[in-house]
C-alpha cells in the first residue's frame, strides 16, 4: 500500500499502484499476430510480415488506449 503526504495538510492518503503494462500489451500482441496470420490467407510468404504488422498495430492501439 502506497501512502504519500499531501503538501498542504500533511495527512497521508492512499495512492493505488499502477497496473503492469506488459500483460495487456502481451494479449494485444498475441491477437495482432493471430489476426495477421489469418489475414495472409495461406500465403506463407506474407505471414511473417502480416504477423509483425498486426502485432505492431494492435500493440500501438492498446498502448494508446491504456495511456
Amino acid at each position: 500500500m502506497a501512502l504519500v503526504t499531501t503538501p498542504r495538510s500533511g495527512k497521508y492518503r492512499y495512492v493505488p499502484p499502477r497496473p503492469a503494462l506488459w500483460l495487456p500489451l502481451g494479449f494485444q500482441v498475441f491477437f495482432g499476430v493471430l489476426f495477421g496470420l489469418m489475414t495472409a490467407l495461406g500465403n506463407y510468404d506474407l505471414m511473417p510480415g502480416y504477423a509483425l504488422a498486426g502485432a505492431v498495430i494492435f500493440a500501438g492501439l492498446g498502448w494508446a488506449a491504456i495511456r
